[in-house]
């Protein structure tokens, strides 16, 4: 019985991990305890800086994350603000509300200056309209 047991274990491993995509195999803590950014340890995202060990849900509320190691000041987007028109390709969190993750990639690796989902004018004319065109704002 335990024979016939174990393939139908391991389809429903391979069924598991098809939906809720590849789980990640943590670094020891003492290993990654002096990581300055979670975003490039290893040339790739340090999963577990912001996911719960070896699965894909989060630590933590998104905003609240991001807001862990960088402070949002004046100056920056404003979060957790209801978005009117959502514009296709840029994630808002639960009930259409902007997050750091609506304009930054936090897996996206260097594409743009600060992790951003788009060239910083683009990514701001998604939303306003009114900057289509416009030099609004140059990469640092």
């Amino acid at each position: 019985m335990a024979r016939r047991l174990r393939p139908m274990l391991a389809v429903a491993a391979l069924a598991l991990t098809a939906c809720a995509g590849p789980a990640f195999v943590p670094y020891p803590e003492a290993e990654v305890a002096g990581v300055k950014s979670p975003h490039a340890f290893r040339g790739k995202p340090l999963c577990q800086g912001c996911h719960q060990p070896g699965r894909r849900e989060l630590r933590a509320d998104p905003v609240a994350l991001c807001k862990g190691c960088h402070p949002l000041h004046r100056g920056n987007h404003p979060v957790e603000v209801v978005q009117a028109q959502p514009v296709a390709g840029l994630p808002l969190s639960p009930g259409r509300k902007v997050a750091c993750h609506s304009c930054h990639d936090p897996h996206g690796g260097a594409k743009q200056p600060h992790l951003l989902r788009l060239e910083a004018n683009a990514l701001c004319a998604a939303c306003h309209q009114s900057l289509a065109g416009n030099a609004h704002h140059k990469a640092r």
